[in-house]
């Protein structure tokens, strides 16, 4: 191919690049930049929503489909969760504590099921708080004398054992909040002490 038709076939692309854009009306071109703006609001209105905790972040959506809206359609909207509009049912779900998301049940431990998270905690209540902020725990069993929190994705059977505390999660695991490690001191080893079961 000589340069002369390189040349002529490079102007060529060019023409038609730029009638195909010169034949597209202003409102056309207004409408595709407004898209473009709603869909990066989204966006980043979903990225806001995500980083609230899982149970208020349930308890908002809850409440929300209750008069027939949710997140996703707050998100579709480009609503952010400090916007005043949702002030309110965020402020209900604002002050939700962990012991309102969990059933305890005292002196029982639910059983191994292969694929629980072993952490260290120095007290129940920061096992149900690292169960609480991770989005994928229904369970836990916190065994008191190793100081052990065995964070489960699904209860087990419960064995009575003296040594433990377990809680079942009472709120249902929705939303899209991706996963999360808990964030307790100190994550126990896998070769440490195995807790009772």
């Amino acid at each position: 191919m000589t340069r002369s038709s390189s040349a002529f076939l490079l102007s060529l692309c060019l023409c038609v690049i730029s009638t195909a854009t010169y034949a597209q009306s202003p409102s056309d071109i207004i409408d595709r930049f407004k898209h473009l703006i709603r869909s990066a609001i989204a966006k980043a209105a979903k990225s806001r929503w995500s980083t609230l905790p899982e149970g208020e972040y349930s308890c908002v959506n809850k409440k929300l489909e209750e008069r027939g809206e949710s997140i996703q359609f707050l998100v579709n909207r480009g609503v952010f969760p400090n916007d005043r509009r949702v002030a309110s049912v965020r402020s209900e779900c604002h002050g939700l504590s962990p012991s309102q998301q969990f059933r305890r049940i005292e002196n029982r431990a639910y059983k191994r099921s292969g694929r629980d998270i072993l952490i260290t905690a120095s007290n129940y209540d920061e096992c149900e708080n690292a169960c609480s902020e991770s989005s994928s725990c229904a369970a836990v069993t916190y065994f008191r004398s190793v100081k052990i929190c065995r964070i489960m994705q699904s209860a087990t059977e419960l064995a009575i054992d003296n040594g433990a505390d377990s809680a079942i999660r009472i709120e249902p695991i929705t939303g899209s909040v991706a996963p999360q490690t808990p964030t307790v001191p100190e994550r126990a080893k896998s070769d440490g002490p195995a807790p009772p079961r």
